[in-house]
């Protein structure tokens, strides 16, 4: 049953990252940098056990890599190094499950998967492939409106989550 639920959330990852990429064909402006799977494994490392986060990390990798041109298997390297960055704040730093730990993992996820993204990018150039990312056609300002969304999405979530759960404020203030 345990690998049942697990398969699931790595099919969960697979269809947010197809979401997302659907997005990026209807929308234009800062909804293209809004980075859904990246919120979902932000949530699912802050909510889940790391079985099943990292089944949802590895299908939004493997979803990624379904719909891009780009070297097979390399937006899954991106989101799993993603996944392990945010598991280790998670573990060493965050320890608890507060608002404000919730919306530090929140802010940390985007720059630790564009860091790893520009990052895989000029490995791969390096080997003979093709640079797909590069800083000079990013808009700062485009980036921190969708962190800022991707970051109001995590509080009303979380804020969610603590109705279902029965708590008022303990979970909110403290870290």
């Amino acid at each position: 049953m345990r690998s049942f639920f697990n398969i699931l959330f790595l099919l969960a990852g697979l269809a947010a990252a197809l979401a997302c990429y659907s997005m990026l064909a209807i929308f234009d402006g800062w909804p293209r940098s809004l980075n859904l799977p990246v919120v979902l494994v932000v949530l699912a490392i802050f909510l889940l056990a790391e079985d099943r986060a990292l089944a949802l990390a590895l299908g939004a990798g493997l979803g990624f890599d379904l719909a891009s041109g780009y070297p097979f298997f390399a937006w899954t390297a991106v989101m799993l190094a993603t996944f392990l960055v945010c598991f280790w704040l998670s573990r060493s730093f965050l320890t608890n499950r507060s608002l404000p730990s919730l919306l530090m993992l929140g802010a940390a996820a985007p720059i630790a998967f564009v860091i790893f993204e520009a990052g895989l990018s000029r490995a791969l150039a390096a080997v003979g492939g093709t640079v797909w990312f590069s800083f000079a056609g990013v808009s700062v300002l485009s980036l921190l409106v969708s962190m800022a969304l991707e970051l109001g999405l995590l509080t009303v979530i979380f804020i969610i989550y603590l109705r279902f759960r029965g708590e008022r404020s303990r979970m909110l203030t403290h870290l």
